[in-house]
Order: C-alpha cells, then structure tokens, then sequence
C-alpha cells in the first residue's frame, strides 16, 4: 500500500499477486480434492462388498449351514435395496450396484462397483467376492 493517508487502498500490483497465490492454491487443492473422492468411493465399494461378506457368514451361521439364494443374501444387508432377484444397489447411493454370482440358486459371490469409482466403475471392472 503506497501513497499518502488520502490514497487507501492496494495497489494493482498487489492484487495481481493476490490473484496469482490464489490461483496457485487452487491449482493444488483441486486435483487432491478429486483424489480423495475417488479412494473414498473405491473404499466405499469395498466395504460393500466386505458387509455382504459378513452377511453370508452369518446366514449360514443361522441356518445351519444352507446356503442363501442371492434374494436371501441381498435382503440381509440394510445398506442396499434389492432391485431383481440377482441385483441391487446403495440404498443411498444410486450408483453403487452389485450384482450377485450363483449356482444352482444359491449364492457363489457378489460383484460390486460404482459408476464414480476411479478402479471399480463398471461390472467389467467391478469388484468380486467369491463365497467359500
């Protein structure tokens, strides 16, 4: 700030070289940004997957050893909404799809994926679980 006590104020210099640190900033935080959506997206299909996991563990605690058809499957867990007999997805988050694996009518595996994920975007790339 230069000039005498009636000329207040910045001048264009120093703006300029405000704008040029903000622009700098910005050009850093937004590709971070972006990356961190997308890890916690890919984490999000992998918990997804992990909790079906979990449910056919349990299923099969609670009956004994029968294992569930993947309607069965899918209704045990709270996080999805089951849309067909071998599909469903996040009950928020549209974009989350899984889709189940099976034989003879019973449950063999699950595919998840997320049309955001950077890794897991489409079934072709989704990620699998296989049932033992």
């Amino acid at each position: 700030m230069k000039g005498n006590a009636k000329n207040k104020g910045f001048t264009l210099v120093e703006l300029a070289v405000v704008i040029v640190i903000i622009g700098v900033l910005a050009a850093v935080a937004v590709p971070r940004f972006l990356s961190t959506t997308e890890t916690a997206v890919d984490a999000q299909v992998q918990a997804t997957a992990d909790a079906v996991r979990s449910a056919y563990s349990i299923y099969l605690a609670q009956h004994k050893g029968t294992k569930p058809s993947c309607r069965d499957l899918f209704d045990t867990v709270e996080e999805i909404r089951v849309t067909s007999n071998n599909t469903a997805e996040g009950a928020r988050d549209a974009n989350l799809k899984l889709y189940c694996l099976s034989r003879g009518g019973k449950a063999t595996g699950v595919q998840v994926y997320n049309a955001n994920s950077a890794t897991y975007k489409d079934r072709k790339h989704a990620y699998t679980v296989n049932f033992r």
